[in-house]
C-alpha cells in the first residue's frame, strides 16, 4: 500500500469526485486505475460509484480514517526530521478531564507566550485511549490518570505531583448535600451513574467495598458535562472529579467529596526510544520544573 496511493484515495474522498480529484493529481485513467488496484490489494469495494458522487462504503469510510492518520503521521514525521534545534511545530497532548491539570496549562502558557510558532493540540481521553494513541503516533504525551495501567512500563513515565480528588455531584436539594463528605455506606440505595471504566479502578473499588455489590448503578458515563446534567434532573448521583462540573452554570447542583478522602494520582508518559522534538524536550523539562515547586 503506498503512500502516493493513499493521498489518491484521500484526495477523491474529499473531492467525492473522481475527475475533480484527477485534476489536481494525474490523469483520470490513471488515478482509477490506482484505486482499482489498491481495491483488490485489500480485497475490498471502497466506493459505490454513482451519477455525479462517489461515496464510501463502510470499508472504504474505516480505510479513509486510517489513511488521514497515516499522511498526518508521515506529514509530521517529516516536518520533524526537517527542523533544526529550534522550538516551533505543534505539540499533541492526550489526557483525561481534571482541575488537576492546571499545572500541566501553565506550563504550555509559558511555551505558547516564549514561542509564538508553536501550536498545541490538545486530545481528551481515557487512560485506554492514551496509550492506543501514544503506540499510533498521534500524541507526543499522555497524562493517564488513577491506577497504571500493566502496558506502565512500556513507556517512559514521570509521576506528576498534582491529585484528583474524588466525589459525587447530585442536585442541590439532595438530603445527601447537608453533610460535609459521603461515606460508602450513604451511597446504598442512591441511583448512581459511575465512570464507564468503574471496573478498573481499584481505588474506587476498594473505596466502596462490600457497598459496591449493593449499589444501583444504573450505567456509565465517560462526558462528565453530560452526567452533570443529568444528576442535576435527580435522575442519579454521580461519582466525578472535583470542579469538572461548573455548579453555577448548571445550576441545582452540589457537589460533596467522598470520605475517607480519596485520591487519584497523575502520571506523564510517553513512547520509550523515541525522538523527542526541541519543543517535546522543552515540555518535559518545564513540567519537572513545575512539578518541583509542588
Amino acid at each position: 500500500m503506498e503512500l502516493r496511493v493513499l493521498h489518491y484515495f484521500v484526495a477523491i474522498v474529499q473531492a467525492k469526485n473522481i475527475s475533480k480529484a484527477a485534476s489536481m493529481h494525474v490523469s483520470q485513467p490513471a488515478i482509477s486505475r490506482q484505486i482499482k488496484q489498491l481495491e483488490d490489494e485489500v480485497g475490498q469495494t471502497l466506493f459505490e460509484r454513482g451519477h455525479r458522487q462517489i461515496h464510501l462504503t463502510s470499508a472504504g469510510y474505516y480505510l479513509y480514517q486510517r489513511a488521514t492518520e497515516i499522511l498526518n503521521l508521515v506529514d509530521k514525521t517529516k516536518y520533524k526530521l526537517a527542523q533544526p534545534e529550534i522550538i516551533s511545530g505543534t505539540l499533541d497532548l492526550g489526557a483525561g478531564e481534571s482541575i488537576a491539570l492546571q499545572p500541566i496549562m501553565n506550563v504550555i502558557q509559558q511555551i505558547l507566550h516564549a514561542y509564538p510558532d508553536v501550536h498545541i493540540n490538545l486530545r481528551s481521553a481515557d487512560s485506554f485511549g492514551i496509550e492506543q494513541k501514544l503506540d499510533q503516533g498521534l500524541i507526543d504525551f499522555g497524562i493517564i490518570m488513577g491506577e497504571q495501567s500493566a502496558k506502565i512500563n512500556n513507556y517512559n513515565f514521570y509521576p506528576l505531583t498534582s491529585k484528583n480528588k474524588w466525589g459525587v455531584l447530585m442536585p442541590s436539594n439532595h438530603p445527601l448535600t447537608k453533610k460535609q463528605a459521603v461515606s460508602p455506606a450513604d451511597l446504598l440505595h442512591q441511583q448512581l451513574l459511575m465512570p464507564m471504566r468503574i471496573n478498573q479502578m481499584n481505588s474506587l473499588r476498594l473505596w466502596a467495598g462490600t457497598n459496591l455489590e449493593q449499589y444501583q448503578i444504573i450505567g456509565t458515563y465517560n462526558l462528565t458535562y453530560n452526567a452533570a446534567l443529568l444528576a442535576h434532573t435527580g435522575a442519579c448521583l454521580v461519582l466525578s472529579y472535583e470542579d469538572l462540573a461548573n455548579l453555577d452554570a448548571i445550576g441545582n447542583l452540589a457537589f460533596r467529596p467522598l470520605a475517607p478522602a480519596l485520591f487519584d494520582s497523575n502520571t506523564l508518559i510517553w513512547k520509550k526510544d523515541t525522538y523527542l522534538s526541541p519543543l517535546g524536550k522543552l515540555f518535559l523539562n518545564l513540567i519537572k520544573q513545575e512539578n518541583s515547586k509542588s
